[in-house]
């Protein structure tokens, strides 16, 4: 049944040119900034569906006190905010009402952590994919978050997941396309922001 759906979703895709169509940018205007906090609109190329742009937000101070830097570090909050292109998004109007989904796979880098953080429990909550336009999914983490130190004073910058695996959904849970697997475009933008340790 899946695999049915799969074929499905490719053949509407391809008749209305929406495989490796680039979407609409999920937050427009918005520049890299200096503070972790801010959204960094990026791109990702995906299986299947190709380029999706899509805006990382990773909930990190810009400046920490050195104390609470050693002591250790989590991000607030995290999302990917990833945009269907009307190509795409209508590929699946034809397949369902709504939109859910997941995103695993998700770590992060911070300059003078040795090892990538980890991001748990993205998830997309069922999203009415409208009658026209792009289509906005929300992948919002829950729960703990990885932690991490930064031993040492200076700036330390903060960059957007290489890779992550993005699964979407009927709004019932029913699978659509599968596990695409997306990675970081060639050229995109991938600093998020930098922390200051003080």
């Amino acid at each position: 049944m899946e695999k049915l759906v799969i074929s499905k979703f490719m053949s509407r895709a391809a008749a209305i040119g929406a495989a490796g169509a680039l979407g609409a940018v999920a937050l427009v205007g918005i520049a890299p900034s200096a503070d972790a906090a801010k959204p960094l609109p990026t791109n990702y190329t995906c299986d299947i569906v190709g380029g999706l742009d899509t805006a990382v937000t990773i909930g990190l101070p810009s400046s920490v006190k050195a104390k609470d830097a050693k002591k250790g570090l989590s991000a607030k909050s995290f999302t990917l905010t990833i945009t269907l292109s009307e190509g795409i998004a209508g590929a699946l109007r034809g397949l369902t009402d709504s939109v859910a989904g997941s995103a695993s796979g998700v770590s992060y880098k911070v300059a003078g952590v040795s090892k990538a953080v980890p991001v748990n429990n993205l998830a997309i909550k069922p999203t009415d994919v409208g009658t026209s336009g792009p289509l906005v999914l929300k992948a919002q983490a829950s729960g703990a978050q990885g932690v991490f130190k930064l031993t040492k004073k200076g700036t330390f910058a903060v960059s957007a997941p290489k890779s992550f695996t993005f699964t979407p959904t009927g709004g019932d849970g029913s699978p659509l396309v599968g596990d695409l697997g997306c990675a970081l475009s060639t050229g995109a933008p991938s600093k998020v922001g930098s922390i200051k340790v003080k």
